[in-house]
Formats: structure tokens, sequence, C-alpha cells
């Protein structure tokens, strides 16, 4: 539903761990191509995880939510998006 929201991911690098925020298309997006990923790499299931159930459960999620998502997205009276409204408060940047 707020596909530009950032998600913060935990990276390690050796002993080393960094704090990146990444926005959730992206995430979701390296979420599938590993399922997709796994699923072929383990062609006769031995692994114990159900892959294409993840990637069955990811598409039937979409497709509900689409719904509710375009009612609430052409309902009348929505405050503008927070990124197109010009601020008198300063922007902080993150680290």
């Amino acid at each position: 539903m707020f596909p530009n929201a950032r998600v913060d991911v935990l990276v390690m690098f050796s002993i080393f761990f960094r704090n990146f925020a990444i926005r959730a298309w992206i995430v979701l997006g390296v979420w599938m191509g590993l399922q997709l990923y796994s699923g072929a790499a383990d062609p006769y299931g031995q692994s114990g995880v159900a892959h294409p159930e993840h990637i069955g459960g990811f598409w039937a999620g979409m497709l509900l939510c689409l719904p509710p998502w375009l009612r609430w997205r052409t309902a009348a009276n929505l405050p503008p998006s927070p990124a197109l409204v010009k601020s008198s408060i300063p922007a902080v940047r993150r680290r």
C-alpha cells in the first residue's frame, strides 16, 4: 500500500553492522527474487521450505489488498502526499 515507504535493513559486513533505509518495493522485489531463486535451486523440495507457497501467498495478498487500496486512493478529500507538500519545517537528513 505504501511502496515508497522506507524499510530499515540491517546489513552485516564482516564484523561491522550498518543500517540502511531502502524503499519497500525494492525490499519486496529482492525477497521475491530470493524466493524464486531458492525454489528453482531446490526442485525436489528437500529444503523443507515451501517456496511456491510463499510466492503464491505474496500474490494472493497483493490481489486481496488491491480493491481496498483502489477505493482508498479514489476517495474524496484525501490529504496530499507529504512528499509533494512544501513545508516551512526544515528537512532533517538521515545519517
